[in-house]
């Protein structure tokens, strides 16, 4: 019998030691704030003419030889309205919407865009979330700009898929993140527009979560429903039970040996 109270008391402290242990590591993980910062990207050089990037260019020349970080250091292309002034330009000095426009500014907006100064190769959570933000803006750019609606259709399904899969990738390395309020909100945000990650929330978690995030209330509704629940209810009913014999058998066991003769 002391055996088993002794085993019982080695499980309870290894289960009190990890939660304990996984608590200050989803805290660690959650009052982070020395990630590094970005500037906002919106540009608007005065000295900067779209024009000058493309007055010597040709259609055979201009998606090899166009200044893809100059435009990208100095362009306004968070403001739609200045995208669509320089797409405009594009599409009357070349006449090619479909082979030199769109390719050029998927090229300019996306690829080149996401290389940029390398800011998908470390996680910085302020960053990604302003992007966001940015494409999402795209996919209302394509619903009221027909001829060129798979352009920003398309720079906005490859920044969703990059920012998925580097968040993807930057979990399986960094376990503690998922419980820091930022990525936590980068992964709702991806959920929303239809790039949930690639992992499940265990209960734990779930829990861990609850308890940092200070839902208490929360925590006892859900144990008050766990309570009367039918199914728990007989649970509880026979841990009681065995409880009660367990209580039983001691006090006759601690009985029998007072009264019986030395």
């Amino acid at each position: 019998m002391n055996y088993l109270i002794r085993l019982f008391a080695v499980l309870g402290l290894l289960l009190a030691g990890t939660f304990v242990y996984m608590f200050l590591q989803a805290n660690d993980a959650y009052s982070e704030s020395n990630y590094p910062k970005t500037d906002s990207n919106c540009n608007d050089a005065d000295d900067f003419k779209f024009q000058d990037l493309v007055q010597d260019l040709d259609s055979a020349t201009i998606l090899k030889n166009f200044n893809y970080d100059e435009y990208l250091s100095k362009a306004d292309y968070c403001n739609f309205r200045s995208i669509s002034k320089d797409v405009a330009l594009i599409d009357s000095a070349f006449n090619n919407p479909a082979d030199v426009t769109e390719e050029l500014f998927y090229r300019a907006l996306g690829d080149s865009l996401i290389l940029y100064q390398n800011n998908l190769v470390e996680y910085n959570p302020d960053y990604i979330l302003r992007q966001l933000e940015w494409i999402k803006r795209f996919k209302y750019y394509a619903d009221f700009n027909d001829s060129h609606r798979y352009m920003y259709k398309g720079i906005y399904s490859k920044w969703m898929t990059s920012m998925s899969s580097f968040i993807d990738q930057e979990l399986s390395q960094n376990k503690e993140i998922k419980f820091n309020t930022q990525f936590r909100l980068i992964e709702q945000l991806l959920r929303d527009e239809g790039y949930a990650l690639n992992r499940e929330v265990s209960s734990f978690e779930k829990l861990i979560i609850y308890f940092i995030d200070g839902e208490y209330s929360y925590l006892w509704r859900r144990f008050s429903l766990w309570l009367t629940s039918p199914n728990y209810s007989l649970i509880l009913k026979i841990l009681f039970f065995l409880f009660a014999l367990f209580s039983i058998f001691s006090v006759a066991k601690t009985l029998i040996e007072l009264i019986k003769p030395k």
